[in-house]
């Protein structure tokens, strides 16, 4: 008894432990410690949203990016592709929002043809359909295409119409190509769809100017063009940094935006100390 007439009483229980919760590795569940018997249990993890959003217009993506944007922290990174934004790259839930880089309509056609082999008709529907791209040569190199012909073992010729229907009707013995066509053509052409040039205005596409190699092989009484632009990958580089540069127009300053391909990876946090692994 103590002075006060009450008996002291001695606590012998264990102590208790904390529940102390451990995020496993990928952050779909956690380990906690329960009182009875020490059994290591997994419990889920409380998820949230994260969005990936894929726009199809660098306006909108622009705009998003400024209401939500964090200007310090976000990494954005273009490549041939499309535009790539991280939120928070140290976060490994963050948002990542996208936006395609789609080819301008004309190019998509051209390009579509480079290094391929093709028939004088199919050259003639793709000149016919974009002779706009070919500026004051458009409807010369469309009549060369039209009057192209090809001469073989005396007993017809072969040439496209205006309609490009092919026709056939006699001719000499001699076999022969019929016709002048220019080795080299030019191409006027915007590469990416929704990309302007940043001078003040934001009316113009930016265009740039290819050289278009054209060979031609006569086989079996048919003409094939081969279109290659060896200054493809200058021009598509100058592209990429235009579109950097109409992107940092549409954006707020502190924002930076680089050329390359956005890559995020998750890592162990060690900046809080060790902890063992409970997998």
């Amino acid at each position: 008894m103590n002075d006060d007439g009450f008996q002291t009483v001695i606590d012998n229980r264990e102590p208790v432990p904390r529940l102390e919760e451990t995020p496993l590795k990928l952050g779909a569940h956690s380990v906690i410690a329960r009182h009875k018997d020490y059994v290591l249990e997994r419990v889920p993890s409380i998820e949230r949203s994260t969005r990936r959003h894929v726009f199809q217009d660098v306006t909108s993506f622009a705009q998003w990016l400024n209401r939500h944007g964090q200007k310090q922290r976000t990494e954005i990174l273009v490549d041939e592709k499309e535009i790539a934004a991280a939120l928070d790259a140290d976060d490994p839930y963050t948002d990542v929002v996208k936006c395609a880089l789609t080819f301008h309509p004309t190019f998509a056609a051209w390009s579509a043809i480079f290094g391929r082999r093709i028939d004088q008709r199919a050259f003639l529907q793709l000149v016919r359909g974009q002779r706009a791209a070919l500026g004051n040569h458009g409807e010369l190199l469309l009549g060369e295409l039209r009057s192209f012909e090809v001469v073989r073992q005396g007993d017809f010729k072969h040439e496209l119409d205006d309609r490009g229907f092919t026709r056939f009707h006699g001719s000499t013995a001699k076999q022969d190509a019929k016709g002048a066509f220019p080795a080299e053509i030019g191409v006027k052409t915007p590469i990416f769809d929704d990309i302007k040039w940043v001078d003040g205005s934001n009316d113009l596409d930016c265009s740039y100017s290819l050289e278009v190699l054209v060979e031609i092989v006569i086989e079996e009484k048919l003409a094939f063009f081969t279109l290659t632009c060896p200054s493809l990958p200058v021009v598509m580089r100058a592209a990429r940094r235009d579109a950097v540069a109409y992107l940092r127009d549409m954006i707020e300053e502190e924002y930076l935006v680089g050329i390359g391909a956005l890559k995020l990876e998750k890592a162990p946090d060690t900046r809080s100390g060790t902890l063992a692994d409970t997998e």
